[in-house]
Formats: structure tokens, C-alpha cells, sequence
């Protein structure tokens, strides 16, 4: 069994898990990325319950369609993804909680104005 650090990228993970069928690969990407693909769904659908089966399918589809998904492309939305992400923590270092009832209405409709590869790609990150 192979050992997988922290600092291994996503990409790598997920082309050790398509080539040799790695499914502890996979599970360090599930770990990684739970929490926030959970609550992405949970500010969609308002439902612990229905986020969680939400979640799951996220993943079981990721699994499905992992040999599709071309290298180049996955590089591109990680160092996107990388950016805004950087700039979300830079914000919310500097927003109050109280705000957040102003941001989420934003939030939502920048997500529904996305097409829907990027609104994956970003609800998987």
C-alpha cells in the first residue's frame, strides 16, 4: 500500500486512482474535500440529510468519471480554484459574521451564473 502525504496534489491522487484502481487515492481526496463540498450542498439545499446524499454523489460520480477528466483541464481549475480560494480567505478574514446574511444571496447567484463544468469544478474544490 502505497502512502500519500499532504503536499500530494489532487491531480496525482486522482491519476494514481484511475491508472491502478488506488482507492486509498481516492479516499485522501474524499477527505480532503468533504467538508466543503457537505456544506456547498448544505447552503443549497438547506438539509443535513439531503446534503450528506448530495455529497455522496458528488463523489461517486468524481469515481465514474475520473478517466474522462483530461489533465490540462484539471490543472487549470486547481490553479483557479487556488486563486479563489485565497481570495475568499482574504475576505472573510476581513468580513464579520453578521455579514454573511448580505454575502450568501451573492454567493449563490455568482454559483447559478456559472456554466455547469466550472460550477463543478468549484463545488468539488
Amino acid at each position: 500500500m502505497a502512502i500519500y502525504y499532504k503536499d500530494e496534489r489532487d491531480l496525482q491522487l486522482l491519476a494514481r486512482y484511475v491508472r491502478d484502481q488506488a482507492e486509498d487515492a481516492f479516499a485522501v481526496i474524499v477527505r480532503r474535500h468533504i467538508d466543503l463540498v457537505f456544506s456547498t450542498a448544505l447552503r443549497q439545499v438547506r438539509s443535513p440529510e439531503l446534503a450528506e446524499e448530495v455529497a455522496q454523489s458528488v463523489f461517486q460520480d468524481l469515481a465514474r468519471q475520473a478517466h474522462c477528466l483530461a489533465p490540462d483541464v484539471v490543472r487549470r481549475e486547481t490553479r483557479r480554484q487556488l486563486r479563489e480560494q485565497a481570495a475568499c480567505e482574504l475576505n472573510a478574514m476581513n468580513t464579520d459574521p453578521s455579514d454573511w446574511t448580505h454575502i450568501e444571496p451573492l454567493l449563490e447567484q455568482a454559483m447559478d451564473a456559472l456554466d455547469a463544468s466550472d460550477r463543478s469544478a468549484i463545488l468539488l474544490r
